[in-house]
């Protein structure tokens, strides 16, 4: 990331980046809210959808895929990520897959955004196992290709990750008997 991208990212991503760690899950939350999405400035420009921003910020400060996989780091964040989207309202689990999405589709190494885009039912079989989101929450993902439109996510990255959506639904259904 050159140094121009990095200064038109929000500042309230490093600030919560920089807690993350020293933060219980319900503090973190507190903190989140603390900070707003007020004029947001989200991949160089301006969002005006709070929720949004708020998920893209939460995501792009937690996840951290440089030394591991995206399952690895949704792991190690967990209950940070289980806190925020509880804490998110209505629309607090589209929001986080959008922002998910957005995260897995936008790294900047495109090895490891091929390794995540191609394990990503894994991911959202872990989303769903640790209740960070619910299986209607799933479902309503998987039907919006435009979900992340927001967040920079190309129609062809959003079906490539909904077909990995549609190997996620069968081993729901079918996953025990396989």
């Amino acid at each position: 990331m050159t140094d121009v991208e990095e200064a038109a990212e929000d500042a309230r991503i490093s600030q919560l980046y920089s807690m993350a760690d020293k933060l219980a899950p319900a503090d973190f939350v507190a903190l989140v809210e603390r900070l707003g999405a007020d004029d947001a400035i989200v991949y160089g420009g301006m969002c005006t959808d709070k929720q949004m921003a708020r998920a893209h910020f939460i995501v792009t400060a937690l996840l951290d895929t440089d030394d591991q996989s995206l399952a690895e780091s949704i792991e190690q964040r967990k209950e940070l990520l289980k806190a925020s989207v509880a804490a998110g309202g209505e629309r607090g689990e589209s929001c986080m897959l959008a922002a998910i999405e957005s995260f897995t589709l936008n790294q900047e190494d495109p090895e490891k955004c091929s390794e995540s885009t191609q394990t990503y039912d894994k991911v959202l079989q872990l989303l769903w196992e640790w209740d960070i989101v619910s299986e209607d929450g799933i479902r309503a993902w998987q039907g919006d290709e435009r979900a992340a439109r927001l967040l920079r996510v190309t129609t062809e990255g959003a079906r490539a990750l909904r077909e990995r959506g549609e190997v996620f639904f069968d081993w729901l259904e079918h996953g025990e008997e396989k």
